[in-house]
Parts: C-alpha cells; structure tokens; sequence
C-alpha cells in the first residue's frame, strides 16, 4: 500500500515538474521571438496588383509587460473606455499622405474685387479654395481605407525539424487604397494570457 502511494506522489511530482519546465520553455521562446522583432525593421512589399504593403512581425507582451512597455497604447485603450484583459491584440499605424496638384485658377469679379478660386477631386483626394487679394481660404480633404492583416508566418523547414511544437510566427501586413499614402511605422502586440 504505501509503496502504491509512493509511486502515485512520484508520477504527480512528476507532471508538476514537466509542468513548470513546459511553461518556462514557452516563456523563453516568446523573449527570444520578441527580442527578435525589437531588432528588425519594417519592411515593403509589392502586392499583385502593384500597391505597396508593410510587413512587420508581431510583440507578444504580457498584460503586464504591456502595461509597463506601452503606457501611452494602454492610455488609449482606457480612452476607449475598453478593458485591458479583454483585448487581443493591438496595432497603432502612422501614415503620412503627401501629393502635389498642379490646378488652373479661375478668375471672378465680385464688387470690383477679384476672386480667384480653384478645386480638384479625385477618388481620395478633395481641394477647393478661394484666393484673395491679401489671403487664401482652404479646404483639403483626403479619403484612405487601411487594411491590416494579422495571419500566421511561413516556418522554415528547418524551424519544423528543430522543434515540431514551435508556434508559427503572427506577421501583420498592412496595405492602404491611396496610391499617396506611405506607411511611416506601425506596431502589432498580442496580449498573452496567463
């Protein structure tokens, strides 16, 4: 009997250890993954029909790490009004649209002074205007649609064969519909749960 109750004190101690030393295996592969993302930078690709899309792989943070690393993302979010245990994943991209438009101005006389007014529209971008003697009136109005994309990463061959239970990577790949906006930065964090 108490050899039974030996060996059944033995198997539990067993699983606990295999237990600890699983998590502590899971917990070095992310550091390992997110050092890695720390120190690469992002980068364009060419999509089929010739849009440009940036590529960047993801941080996985804890909720606390999160909260430590990113306080000015974990002030939006309480901005929003959302709880941080129940959020995802985050992305914060920052684009800078830059276009020149060459438009001939017509010319008006209205009581003797003269007005000079100008517009130009096409699909994403608005301008009218109104130019005075001493002072322009403006108004510029860009329209763009940001599409991001969170999907698990190619694994090299040999990644499989080293560690067969290794997680795919999260890559986040982001495209825009303005032909003039560029992607300055962006940043994807998955909150891990515990």
């Amino acid at each position: 009997m108490n050899n039974i109750i030996l060996i059944v004190i033995i198997i539990i101690c067993f699983l606990i250890i295999g237990r600890l030393i699983y998590t502590r295996r899971k917990e070095k592969v992310r550091y390992d993954e997110n050092m890695n993302v720390l120190f690469l930078q992002n980068y364009s690709l060419e999509t089929r029909n010739g849009q440009l899309a940036n590529q960047v792989k993801t941080l996985r943070l804890t909720v606390d790490e999160f909260e430590k690393y990113v306080p000015e993302l974990k002030s939006e979010i309480h901005n929003l009004k959302i709880k941080l245990k129940r959020v995802e994943s985050i992305s914060q991209i920052t684009t800078k649209i830059t276009d020149t438009i060459k438009v001939p101005i017509k010319d008006t006389v209205i009581l003797t002074d003269s007005l000079k007014t100008f517009s130009y529209n096409d699909e994403f971008t608005n301008i009218s205007g109104k130019i005075f003697t001493d002072s322009l009136d403006l108004s510029y109005s860009v329209f763009d649609s940001i599409i991001q994309v969170v999907h698990k990463g190619k694994y090299q061959k040999w990644h499989y064969a080293l560690n067969p239970f290794r997680k795919r990577p999260l890559v986040q790949t982001i495209t825009t519909k303005n032909p003039n906006t560029t992607i300055l930065y962006n940043r994807h964090i998955v909150i891990e749960k515990k």
